[in-house]
């Protein structure tokens, strides 16, 4: 180990990098795994998103029309529940020049 102990801290360090990664990327998945687990019937819960084009614009996002659950309700017997999930931040809606805008 002495007379290699350049390839000795190469590789220890190496090793604890690897178990270190697999560690970091093990709690993610596992975190990523639960979410929604302390419903009951977890298994029954799905999320809605769009996915197109609007205006010359991709469009992939989670965000959906305000009738969908009232729609999805009355069209899918198989549907229990619906809910919105409203994002809310700074929006700017805008038509025109206004002024102070």
């Amino acid at each position: 180990m002495r007379k290699h102990s350049g390839y000795l801290i190469l590789n220890i360090t190496g090793l604890t990098i690897g178990l270190t990664s697999f560690l970091l990327i093990t709690l993610y998945v596992l975190h990523e795994l639960s979410y929604d687990r302390f419903h009951n019937n977890y298994e029954n819960i799905y999320r809605i998103k769009v996915k197109g084009v609007m205006a010359g614009a991709t469009l992939n996002q989670a965000i959906t029309a305000a009738p969908m659950a009232k729609t999805l309700l009355a069209d899918y017997p198989e549907i229990e529940h619906a809910v919105r999930i409203n994002r809310s931040g700074a929006w700017l809606v805008k038509y025109g020049d206004l002024p102070g805008v």
